[in-house]
């Protein structure tokens, strides 16, 4: 017969949550292994509520057979089964409290197969679009000021050369974070940036001074050449 030794993390997480093994015994008869695990919940109105998840003895299949009780489970089945009883051995008198007591059930179950689920498969990356431009699309200024103190609601950063230390080599703008309304206060070349990242669907805006010139926006190099022969 196949010892199974708990997983320790899960074990960690359902005892985090008041959850607490208290067997875990083979089921000999069946042609796979199987293994169930007795737990042990005290309730809010103080049921010492067990029952029994059936898994193959992998962690997957433990989570899995959790999460299928937990959708499973039947507040309103539960607590008919106390219901005749109440008042009995310490059993609460209100149905108001029997039906909370299991819905309260309901929740614990829930939320710690979604955080079990979550230590099993991790968070899902999200992937947020960049749009990279060169800072010719907009006018020496505003660039200025988004290197400087920046916009109001709209978050921006100093994105410094590769080569060096020149912080005034671009910025990076998080279109994505903008507050509503912000818009109305933006110089007109930063209005037309960012409305093509939000039609792009993109997080972030990179201009840089070697990013690409689209041809979508307004081509600002005259005004920038005129600031360089200035210097």
């Amino acid at each position: 017969m196949r010892n199974l030794e708990f997983p320790t993390a899960i074990k960690e997480t359902l005892e985090a949550n008041d959850i607490f093994v208290s067997s875990v015994f083979q089921i000999p008869y069946q042609e796979e292994t199987e293994f169930g695990a007795e737990l042990e919940y005290y309730t809010p109105a103080g049921e010492d509520f067990l029952f029994v998840i059936f898994f193959d003895g992998s962690d997957a299949s433990f989570i899995k057979g959790l999460a299928d009780y937990a959708a499973e489970f039947d507040v309103d089945e539960h607590a008919s089964n106390w219901i005749k009883h109440r008042g009995e051995n310490g059993t609460p008198d209100s149905v108001e409290e029997l039906l909370n007591d299991a819905k309260a059930i309901k929740e614990k179950l829930n939320e710690v197969s979604d955080l079990l689920t979550g230590r099993k498969t991790g968070e899902e990356p999200q992937l947020d679009l960049m749009l990279s431009l060169s800072t010719a699309h907009v006018k020496p200024e505003t660039l200025e000021k988004l290197l400087k103190s920046g916009y109001d609601g709209l978050p921006s950063y100093r994105v410094p050369c590769p080569c060096c230390d020149d912080l005034s080599y671009g910025a990076l703008v998080v279109v994505g974070d903008i507050e509503y309304g912000s818009e109305n206060d933006l110089p007109n070349d930063l209005v037309d940036v960012v409305r093509l990242a939000e039609k792009l669907n993109a997080w972030f805006v990179r201009l840089d001074r070697d990013g690409p010139v689209c041809n979508q926006l307004t081509d600002y190099t005259t005004l920038w050449d005129a600031k360089e022969s200035q210097k």
